[in-house]
Formats: C-alpha cells, sequence, structure tokens
C-alpha cells in the first residue's frame, strides 16, 4: 500500500516537470522505492525472528508451566492423600469414642442393676462395720481381761506384803 501511494505521489509530482527533470525524479523516487523495499525485506526478516523467539519462548514457558503444574498437582495429592489419612484416624477415634459413650450410658441407664450394685456396697459396708465392731469389741475385752488379771495379781500380791509386814511387827 506504500508502494503504491508512493508511486502516484512520484507520478503526480513528475506531470509538471520537464524529461531532464522527470527522470532525475524517477531515479530518486526508484532509489527511495528501493530504500522502502529493502526497509521492508529487514522489517519482513525482522518479525520473522522475533515470531521464532516468542515461538522458542513461549514453548519454553509452555514446558516450564505443564512442569509447575504437574509438581503442584503431585504436592496436591499428597496433601489430599495425608487428610484422607488423618480423617481415617481421625473417623476411627471418633468411632471408638462413641462406643465408650454408648458403654457408659448403658451403665447408667441400667437402674435394677444401679440398686443392686448400691445394696451390694451397703451389704458388704455393714459387713465390714460389724467386723471391725467386733474387733474393737474383742481387743476391748482382751485388755478387760488383762487388766482384771493383773489387778487381781497386785492384790493378792499387796495382801501378802501386809502379812508379811503384820508378822514382823
Amino acid at each position: 500500500m506504500n508502494r503504491i501511494a508512493t508511486v502516484l505521489l512520484l507520478a503526480i509530482s513528475c506531470l509538471g516537470c520537464s524529461s531532464g527533470e522527470r527522470h532525475n525524479q524517477l531515479e530518486s523516487a526508484n532509489e527511495r522505492i528501493n530504500d522502502q523495499q529493502k526497509l521492508l525485506a529487514e522489517r519482513d526478516s525482522q518479525i520473522e525472528e522475533l515470531k521464532l523467539q516468542l515461538a522458542a519462548t513461549s514453548e519454553k514457558q509452555e514446558k516450564d508451566h505443564a512442569e509447575a503444574l504437574r509438581a503442584l498437582k503431585e504436592f496436591h495429592a499428597k496433601q489430599i492423600a495425608d487428610l484422607e489419612t488423618k480423617n481415617a484416624d481421625l473417623q476411627m477415634e471418633l468411632g471408638l469414642s462413641e462406643k465408650q459413650r454408648l458403654a457408659l450410658q448403658g451403665l447408667l441407664d441400667q437402674p435394677d442393676r444401679l440398686q443392686a450394685i448400691r445394696t451390694a456396697n451397703n451389704s458388704i459396708e455393714r459387713v465390714i462395720w460389724f467386723t471391725i465392731c467386733l474387733a474393737c469389741l474383742g481387743v476391748a475385752g482382751f485388755i478387760g481381761s488383762r487388766y482384771f488379771t493383773l489387778r487381781n495379781k497386785r492384790r493378792d500380791d499387796l495382801v501378802r506384803v501386809i502379812a508379811k509386814l503384820g508378822h514382823q511387827i
């Protein structure tokens, strides 16, 4: 499009000129056209080089992006696996806790059984107190019998000592 406009401008400007001038003007126009064509060829080669660089850069970026995406997917897959393992462990713990809670609730929900346990505990408590009381009475009886035995012996000894003193006086 630039070439056509340049040629038209040269043609219009050359219409009013003489043949020598015209020839010079045509030569200079041809030179400018050749310069423009060289410049256009250089630009086309630069465009091609830039396209090749862009393709190489975009290929490298695509590879880098694909590698980064793969690494992220692996990392996320590992995280998901870890979280699933934790979730399974917590589910098992929750199941055990629920079983224990149900067992305890079952124990609390058995009033007859609890009453039987309380009765047995009361019976055992009574037997223990009775045994303790008997033991205390037995110890007191033993101490009492020892006391009376010792008191009688001391009285007899005292009577003998007084009788001996009475004979000596």
